[in-house]
């Protein structure tokens, strides 16, 4: 081990050509209506999804989430609900195409 202290952090060295941005994938648009489900094999009961879509979850006997109402919450509410399941137990589908919506 070294008795030297660390090297001071430093940006770029002068002149060099700043780093490229990696292409971001176009978010997919949200659809109107809204097939939910809950995969009770993955559920941990967390509740991440009755804090941001209360309308649309509760907790079952067990304390899993169970849809109660799809139309509960705004689509938006229900899209963020499934990305923020620590287990990815939410599947949302679009009513209309079928289509899942990546989450």
């Amino acid at each position: 081990m070294s008795d030297r202290p660390p090297a001071p952090l430093r940006g770029p060295a002068p002149g060099a050509t700043p780093p490229q941005r990696l292409p971001q994938p176009a978010p997919m648009p949200v659809p109107s209506q809204v097939d939910v489900a809950v995969d009770h094999g993955r559920c941990v009961g967390n509740g991440m999804c009755l804090t941001f879509a209360p309308g649309v979850f509760a907790h079952n006997a067990r304390r899993q989430a169970e849809v109660v109402d799809p139309e509960g919450d705004n689509v938006e509410d229900v899209i963020v609900a499934a990305e923020n399941c620590p287990t990815g137990a939410i599947q949302v589908r679009d009513a209309v195409t079928g289509e899942v919506y990546d989450v």
